[in-house]
């Protein structure tokens, strides 16, 4: 198991890349994903760029909605990294 207090520790002396990778590693460490009934990677089209998405459903059928944004000061972190979290929303 990696030294998560070392990730912690380290995760803004490099670059952005490995803040990205720390962190991924570290939601990996502490976390084990929920199950849910069906998950959907997909991107969203914006002018010049494209965005990654993810769509998470519970159960089957017809349930409301809920749309997330994580902030992480919209540089870090990723979608693995808040993977768990977005399960148990």
């Amino acid at each position: 198991m990696p030294d998560v207090e070392g990730l912690l520790r380290d995760l803004g002396a490099g670059s952005l890349a490995e803040m990205r990778t720390g962190l991924d590693v570290l939601a990996a460490q502490v976390s084990s994903p929920p199950p849910v009934y069906d998950v959907q990677a997909s991107h969203l089209d914006l002018a010049g760029r494209s965005i990654p998405i993810r769509t998470y459903r519970p159960a089957p059928g017809d349930l409301p909605r809920l749309m997330w944004f994580h902030g992480g000061g919209y540089v870090s972190g990723s979608l693995d990294a808040i993977d768990s979290t977005c399960r148990e929303l």
